[in-house]
């Protein structure tokens, strides 16, 4: 079983000032690892990306400086499209389940970029 954990730091966080609200949160370059065991070794995977959240409603605004590690990680799932974690979970699983790890790899960062087209149902299906 694989253990998801979002990995970021105010290094990975844009913010702008938008109307009366300063520390709004416009960009997050996030990595998500994905840590389990393949063959009784321990194994860690690494995936990242990029989410720009919605600014277009601030009601609810909280300024990036009194963010929770909770809020964060709710904030990046929210601004992926319809089927993204999914899809990286279901990358990290497959990369930790092909690890040589015999040869010695238990460690890898792995890239593919989500493509929500390539999810869709065919109209003429």
């Amino acid at each position: 079983m694989t253990t998801y954990t979002w990995e970021f730091d105010q290094n990975s966080v844009k913010t702008e000032t938008i109307g009366s609200n300063s520390g709004v949160v416009v960009q997050i370059d996030w990595k998500l690892k994905g840590s389990g065991a393949k063959d009784g070794v321990d194994v860690t995977v690494i995936t990242s990306g990029t989410v720009y959240p919605d600014t277009s409603d601030l009601s609810g605004f909280v300024a990036f400086s009194d963010l929770t590690q909770a809020e964060m990680e709710t904030m990046i799932a929210e601004s992926m499209q319809t089927g993204e974690l999914s899809f990286y979970q279901t990358l990290l699983d497959e990369t930790i389940s092909n690890m040589d790890v015999e040869e010695g790899f238990i460690n890898s960062n792995v890239f593919k970029p989500f493509n929500a087209s390539s999810n869709q149902t065919l109209p003429f299906v």
